[in-house]
């Protein structure tokens, strides 16, 4: 005589009493958790529309699980964080834009100040040529002098090279960085 436990007789080898547990226990697996799972993992990577589209799958998957219904529940959190770095996004994107505009103006501005010390040297060295004392020659010269320097602190402005500096901006080699 043998005994059945749940209806298998104790002479079936352990072996395969076990593999049928684990066919029958494997059914009930939460077919949601792989992509809920995923989406938790897209989610702490700030990868957002990705997230989303994970935990969408897992609740197709399996609504009723654990996993689906924890995914379910993630939707609109997820919703919340993508608006919210949208939002940041946005104010970087017009930070950045008015930090480019005044860059703008202030290379305008420049390029105005260049001109004009440009155009102030021109008249000076006019004026030198026309000198008729070495006083004057040497008072038109300081003239010259400052418009010059004011046309190449102008220039270095512009590029971004710190004034007093001979080396151009980013230049590795350089000592100014």
């Amino acid at each position: 005589m043998s005994v059945v436990v749940i209806g298998i007789p104790w002479s079936v080898p352990r072996a395969v009493f076990v593999l049928v547990l684990v066919a029958l226990t494997s059914a009930c697996a939460d077919k949601a958790e792989p992509d809920f799972k995923r989406c938790e993992q897209l989610q702490a990577e700030k990868k957002l529309e990705e997230a989303k589209k994970a935990c969408e799958l897992a609740v197709s998957k399996d609504p009723e699980s654990k996993s689906g219904k924890l995914a379910q529940a993630r939707l609109p959190l997820l919703a919340t964080e993508s608006q919210s770095a949208a939002r940041e996004q946005a104010a970087r994107v017009g930070a950045l834009a008015s930090r480019q505009q005044d860059a703008a103006e202030r290379v305008k501005k420049l390029k105005a100040q260049y001109e004009d010390a440009s155009a102030r040297e021109a008249a000076l060295r006019g004026q030198l040529d026309r000198a008729s004392t070495a006083a004057e020659r040497q008072r038109i010269q300081g003239q010259i002098d400052q418009a010059v320097a004011a046309r190449d602190a102008a220039a270095k402005a512009a590029i971004g090279q710190k004034p007093g500096s001979k080396c151009p901006p980013g230049d590795p080699l350089c000592g100014d960085l």
